[in-house]
């Protein structure tokens, strides 16, 4: 359970010393490969047979519904057009390599934002890896999906990028009654914390949307993801 389930698979199949384990998680049955073979199996040689996810109530609550979201969609024809447009569009090769600029420059700002920080003559102080880790990661992500910067020092960061952080904390957030539902009253708070964190979230989005429209009417194009899915809709 908690942040240790997979330690606790993990030892399950050392246990059983089995490369796939049939478990029940409440009243859901459950299948786990337990090595890369097994996983293989299941995400590239059978992937159109078990391809359907199973329904969560994560995503209608804090994302925007299984329903458009490729990873918690059930094989269709619009999940067949997302995937195309996500794997040609976005993560091709030939993209990712056209944008390992803003990789090596968010990397080398770090290094410097770091560097400056410990050349002060103040006491030498502890060195947050995680949120530097963080800052970097979002500013390349901000970068190549809305050619912004999220943060743009260590101490301000922007809207979006508390909002992210924030989410990833509650994607990992399990749902009682996904796996015992006539416990689902246990969900409310939860619920009612990710439901105002999506309010918030179609609040910067929508603005941030709004801008890109308006500037794309004057003519202006940004060679990001934001625009490739405007051209898309």
């Amino acid at each position: 359970a908690g942040s240790s389930a997979h330690r606790n698979l993990a030892a399950l199949a050392k246990r059983y010393n089995t490369p796939l384990l049939s478990i029940r998680l409440g009243s859901t049955p459950t299948l786990v490969a337990c090595n890369a073979a097994t996983a293989r199996q299941f995400l590239r040689v059978r992937d159109s047979v078990f391809s359907d996810r199973p329904t969560f109530g994560m995503p209608d609550h804090l994302l925007f519904g299984s329903r458009n979201i490729i990873g918690f969609q059930n094989t269709s024809a619009r999940w067949r057009e997302l995937r195309k447009l996500w794997t040609m569009e976005l993560l091709s090769e030939s993209r990712v390599t056209e944008k390992r600029h803003v990789r090596h420059e968010e990397v080398a700002r770090m290094v410097a934002v770091i560097r400056s920080e410990y050349e002060q003559p103040d006491e030498p102080h502890a060195l947050n890896v995680l949120a530097c880790l963080s800052h970097v990661t979002s500013n390349i992500m901000g970068r190549l999906l809305l050619s912004e910067r999220l943060v743009d020092t260590m101490r301000e960061p922007h809207p979006l990028h508390t909002i992210i952080e924030e989410t990833v904390n509650l994607m990992f957030t399990q749902l009682v009654g996904d796996f015992v539902p006539f416990l689902s009253f246990l969900d409310v708070p939860t619920k009612q914390r990710m439901g105002a964190l999506r309010q918030r979230t179609d609040r910067v989005l929508g603005s941030i949307v709004d801008r890109r429209l308006l500037l794309r009417s004057q003519g202006r194009r940004f060679d990001d993801i934001l625009d490739i899915l405007l051209d898309h809709t």
